[in-house]
């Protein structure tokens, strides 16, 4: 693995300081041999050697040949412990699977197994440790004569195999770490000095690992008592106050579907570090959650494709919002405020005098009321209402026309549509008229409606006269209803 690791670190890319990702191959390598490429021989070359040695004394057999062989073998298994440098190298790998785990539980779950896996090394190489000097004191001798190989437990653990002695050496050494005990102690002074040598360790860092182990696992019951014990007290609060059944029953439903979502995605009031971000990060962010959305809608598509700096302000504008089944978003006759897109559940519109809703109902990803981002003064022509808990996001009608009034592009741009726009409104037939804007519609009107190329040029299907009167200064003002010099013509 570590062997492939070095070509795999050859033909794997870094990210400079500033951001920038560095792809060149030359520039790879320079800087793999400045950091990592000396820790990974230190590991590579020392397993390799002694796959080669033992291979050559496999073949070969005798004389001083085989000594140096023997000799070389045992300075090649010391070295071996270099091997424990991968750890450095190991901690990108958590780090990476740290950051794909979405759930706090399994995150907790995680975060236990890992000082679990802590213990289990750390009383391996113990283990290992003094099963080393009571082979030492075995061969060598001690101050006593004795060994706890041979001499220690109530059978002598030497007579065993390997695997034998391996299990009691680890035994040993987890109840140097905890209150248990065993039958195996040490029995000269070597044996005598690593045992307190460890009992002083264990007292040190075992202390804090069993205390980070003892929280994890609190917290792991907290997770599913603490909202227990909320949703009790949920339902004991609205009992004292009686509140009807169909109430209690929508407020329980939407209650569980927020909690349910706050468990799978993570809210931005959980994450505080979020206020040191620069205003354009945040921009960058807000584009990143809402522009999947957005992009679904020709002019917002339009506008992110030639105007991408104003496609990020529009979506850092974005409001999300949540309801639950049966609220109202908006009714008919009501002053419109907002611009709605569908992100999750099931919403339905009726028409005013309608009595069923539109069919089909709105899918993810759809919008409604975009005629009030461009028409005077406009009012709902229909009731909006949630049949299951979802997520709508919000474009303010001011926000929106502050951030288009920042560019002339996107001035030009916002008058130009929403003038054809308003004016299509006004060529339909009462009846037909609702809240809706369609894509064969939309579509029509905004490649026709800028009034600059790329370059910052006027298109030539533009005179400079009539796009300065389209713009005249009394349309102009903080007012919300900036683009239209004239309302959609409706009876309501």
């Amino acid at each position: 693995f570590w062997t492939g690791d070095i070509f795999a670190s050859l033909n794997t890319g870094y990210r400079r300081a500033n951001g920038s990702v560095v792809m060149d191959r030359a520039r790879i390598a320079r800087q793999y041999f400045r950091t990592w490429l000396l820790i990974d021989l230190l590991v590579v070359v020392p397993d390799w050697t002694m796959t080669i040695l033992n291979f050559a004394m496999g073949n070969k057999g005798g004389g001083d040949s085989e000594t140096r062989t023997t000799r070389m073998l045992r300075i090649m298994r010391a070295i071996r412990i270099v091997r424990l440098l991968r750890i450095a190298k190991l901690k990108k790998l958590v780090q990476i699977v740290y950051d794909s785990i979405d759930s706090e539980y399994v995150f907790i779950c995680v975060n236990l197994m890992q000082l679990i896996l802590v213990i289990l090394i750390m009383n391996h190489y113990v283990a290992c440790i003094w099963y080393g000097i009571g082979e030492l004191t075995r061969t060598q001798g001690s101050d006593t004569g004795l060994n706890w190989l041979e001499h220690a437990g109530l059978t002598p653990v030497f007579s065993y195999g390997l695997e034998w002695r391996y299990v009691t050496a680890l035994h040993w050494s987890i109840t140097q770490f905890t209150p248990a005990s065993m039958d195996i102690s040490a029995v000269n002074l070597p044996e005598r000095v690593f045992s307190i040598a460890i009992l002083f360790i264990s007292l040190v860092s075992l202390s804090s690992i069993i205390g980070s182990v003892t929280a994890s696992m609190t917290q792991l019951r907290d997770l599913k008592g603490e909202r227990t014990k909320q949703f009790w007290m949920l339902r004991r609060y609205l009992r004292e106050k009686q509140t009807s059944f169909t109430l209690k029953e929508r407020i329980l439903r939407y209650v569980e579907y927020q909690t349910d979502k706050s468990y799978k995605t993570t809210p931005a009031s959980k994450v505080p570090l979020l206020v040191f971000l620069s205003d354009p990060l945040k921009r960058e962010l807000a584009t990143c959650l809402y522009s999947p959305s957005l992009l679904e809608h020709p002019v917002f598509a339009y506008l992110a494709k030639h105007m991408p700096k104003m496609h990020e302000r529009i979506c850092e504008s974005i409001t999300p919002s949540s309801y639950a089944d049966s609220d109202f978003v908006f009714r008919s006759n009501e002053a419109a405020s907002c611009m709605y897109f569908l992100e999750s559940g099931t919403f339905d519109y009726t028409l005013s005098g309608s009595t069923h809703p539109r069919d089909p109902p709105l899918r993810a990803k759809e919008w409604i009321v975009e005629i009030a981002l461009w028409a005077m003064a406009w009012r709902y022509h229909g009731d909006f209402i949630c049949r299951e808990s979802g997520d709508l996001l919000l474009i303010d009608v001011t926000k929106f026309a502050d951030s288009m009034r920042l560019h002339p592009r996107s001035w030009h741009f916002g008058r130009t549509y929403g003038a054809k726009l308003v004016a299509h409104f006004n060529s339909m037939d009462q009846s037909a008229i609702t809240d809706f804007t369609f894509d064969d519609v939309v579509s029509k009107i905004v490649n026709d409606s800028d009034v600059y190329d790329d370059t910052g040029s006027m298109r030539p299907a533009f005179s400079l006269t009539s796009t300065t009167e389209s713009v005249s200064s009394d349309c102009i003002g903080k007012n919300p209803e900036v683009f239209c010099a004239s309302p959609v013509k409706v009876t309501m």
